[in-house]
């Protein structure tokens, strides 16, 4: 089950997010014989609407759906970076583009929205300057 993980912190990486969700996942009471819950694909995501503002959005994959109910249920409980992790199934909506005109304005979602980037991977540390230490000395 795919579950989307609105609001995140603006610092929150993709590593953090999953370190965060399979620490979760590992509390979960595991029955032998039974499938254990596993995070199959996690993504960070940045979204600019039209005004220039930023929203970061986590998207998650979770095995079994039991385990994905799960950690929408109890995920509350938990802080990413001082920010409450929230979350939800996540669904894709369907375009409303053949509704008839006067319908069409009852559209509540943000037709502008633009994923800017999607940040992927582990912590990417920056050792500034050390090239030019060991060149001095």
């Amino acid at each position: 089950m795919d579950v989307f993980v609105p609001r995140l912190s603006r610092t929150t990486t993709q590593y953090d997010l999953e370190r965060a969700v399979t620490s979760m996942l590992t509390k979960k009471l595991h029955i032998p014989f039974t499938t254990t819950a596993t995070l199959d694909h996690c993504t960070v995501m940045g979204i600019k609407d039209n005004q220039g503002i930023f929203e970061h959005h986590g998207l998650l994959s979770i095995m079994p759906d039991s385990a994905a109910r799960w950690f929408i249920k109890n995920s509350k409980k938990r802080k990413l970076h001082n920010k409450r992790l929230l979350s939800r199934q996540y669904f894709v909506r369907k375009s409303n583009l053949r509704a008839l005109p006067g319908e069409r304005e009852l559209e509540r979602r943000r037709p502008s929205l633009t994923v800017s980037y999607v940040k992927k991977g582990h912590p990417v540390y920056i050792e500034e300057g050390i090239d030019q230490f060991r060149k001095d000395y």
